[in-house]
C-alpha cells in the first residue's frame, strides 16, 4: 500500500492483539485513546484509516467524535449498528471462538502453525458453511504462534476477546448526539459474509453522507485475503481521488 499510494504506512494492531499490550480494559473508548495517543507519538496531525472488523468501530467513533483526525476513511465487513441478526452471529463466533480455543490447549508441542490451521478447518467450515467453495476455504487462518516452550498458542489475549464477545456493548458506537462525518467513507463488504451491507446502508448514509460501497463478489469476512490484489486497486485508488 505504501508502495501504491507514495504514503506512509503504519501497520498497528489493536490493544490484546499482536504485538500490542494486553489489558483487561477492552472496550471502544480504550482503542480509540490508544489510536490518538499513537497518533500523537507519532506527530500525525491527520491520517487516512484503513481498518477491519472491530478496528473499524473504532475508526468510525473516531472520526463522528474526532472528525479533525481523519482525512478519509476505509472500513472493513463492519457496520455502523448492529443487524437484526447480530446475536446470533456473535453466539456462533462465541461458540466457534471457545471451541478452537479448547483445541489449541490440548493441541500436540510438536504441531506447526500450518498444520493446525489445516486441522481446524474443517471446524471453521462448520460453524461458518457459507464460506465452502470460496476462496475464504483455504486462505482462513487463526492467530497463532509458538510460546517460548515452544507450545502453541493465540496472538491475542484470547480472555480479553470472549470477554468482549460476551459483553460486545463495549464497542456500541455512540449516535445519542447524531454525529456525523461529512469526509469521504469507503465502506467494503463481502458476498458471503454474515454482516450485510444492504441491511445499515441507509444507517450508514446517515452518519456518513458521503460514504461509498463495495461488494467483494464471493468474498467473506476476510476478503483483503482472498482478493489481495482487488483490495489494494479498490483502496489505493480510493485513498488517491
Amino acid at each position: 500500500m505504501a508502495n501504491k499510494t507514495k504514503r506512509k504506512v503504519y501497520s498497528l494492531d489493536l490493544r490484546n492483539h499482536g504485538q500490542s499490550g494486553r489489558s483487561e480494559l477492552f472496550a471502544l473508548k480504550g482503542v480509540m485513546v490508544d489510536i490518538e495517543n499513537f497518533m500523537e507519538s507519532q506527530h500525525i496531525a491527520k491520517a487516512i484509516f484503513v481498518a477491519h472488523s472491530i478496528g473499524s468501530k473504532a475508526v468510525m467513533a473516531l472520526a463522528l467524535e474526532k472528525p479533525e483526525l481523519v482525512e478519509k476513511l476505509v472500513v472493513e465487513d463492519m457496520t455502523v449498528t448492529n443487524l437484526a441478526d447480530h446475536d446470533k452471529h456473535i453466539k456462533r463466533f462465541q461458540l466457534f471462538i471457545t471451541t478452537c480455543d479448547r483445541y489449541i490447549r490440548n493441541a500436540p508441542n510438536d504441531i506447526s502453525e500450518s498444520n493446525f490451521n489445516k486441522k481446524t478447518s474443517a471446524v471453521m467450515r462448520n460453524f461458518f458453511p457459507e464460506i465452502s467453495g470460496t476462496s475464504s476455504d483455504n486462505i482462513i487462518s487463526l492467530p497463532l504462534k509458538k510460546d517460548k516452550s515452544g507450545k502453541l498458542t493465540w496472538d491475542l489475549n484470547i480472555d480479553a476477546i470472549i470477554h468482549y464477545l460476551n459483553n460486545d456493548h463495549l464497542f456500541y458506537i455512540d449516535l445519542s448526539n447524531d454525529p456525523k462525518y461529512f469526509g469521504k467513507a469507503l465502506l467494503l463488504f463481502g458476498e458471503k459474509s454474515p454482516i450485510k451491507m444492504e441491511e445499515n446502508k441507509d444507517t450508514t448514509l446517515k452518519y456518513f453522507p458521503n460514504a461509498q460501497f463495495y461488494v467483494f463478489k464471493g468474498g467473506f469476512h476476510t476478503f483483503h485475503l482472498e482478493f489481495t490484489e482487488l483490495f489494494m486497486e479498490v483502496v489505493s485508488k480510493f485513498i488517491e481521488e
